[in-house]
């Protein structure tokens, strides 16, 4: 499989990357089935280590800095609701099974942080589309509530005031 950035890859060929490695890698997706990422994990990580978001004008999408006791999430500035939520949920799974899904990379490790983005993608797409751990991201880091799919329209029906397809977002959703 021809691997790209883990954010362009539409949902079917992350469910396709995440068939295949499963054969190669198997004993790490056991780890993510043993330590998912639920509600409580978000305040479990914070317990242990402050966790701080901003939104900054950066190239990437978003990135996850470890500092002392400290972890800051960036993310880039004007993001769509989807985007900024998939993105937000994508660098919540670095600090969650922090080493193991390590993205960055220079020279011969550009293959394993592919996939080891690929991964995380696909942990953080299935994780953000579980409303109630939706709702729980957003308003613990008091982001602005927004549907924009039916796992938002399901975590924040009871916060928008309007009707969901008057709040709907044109993200192209896989």
């Amino acid at each position: 499989m021809n691997l790209r950035a883990s954010s362009d890859m539409s949902w079917r060929e992350l469910t396709d990357f995440v068939k295949e490695d499963r054969r190669y890698a198997g004993q790490l997706y056991r780890m993510f089935e043993k330590k998912p990422f639920t509600l409580g994990s978000l305040h479990l990580h914070n317990t242990k280590r402050i966790m701080e978001l901003r939104f900054e004008d950066i190239k990437d999408y978003g990135n996850l800095i470890f500092s002392g006791s400290k972890d800051t999430i960036t993310l880039r500035s004007g993001l769509l609701p989807f985007q900024r939520d998939v993105t937000l949920f994508h660098e919540l799974m670095h600090a969650w099974y922090y080493p193991y899904l390590n993205d960055f990379y220079s020279g011969e490790a550009h293959a394993r942080a592919l996939r080891n983005g690929a991964r995380t993608e696909w942990l953080a797409r299935n994780a953000r589309a579980q409303p109630k751990l939706l709702r729980e991201v957003v308003c613990f880091f008091e982001l602005k509530k927004e549907i924009y799919d039916f796992s938002s329209y399901l975590a924040f029906r009871d916060y928008v005031g309007t009707p969901f397809t008057e709040n709907l977002h044109s993200v192209q959703v896989d």
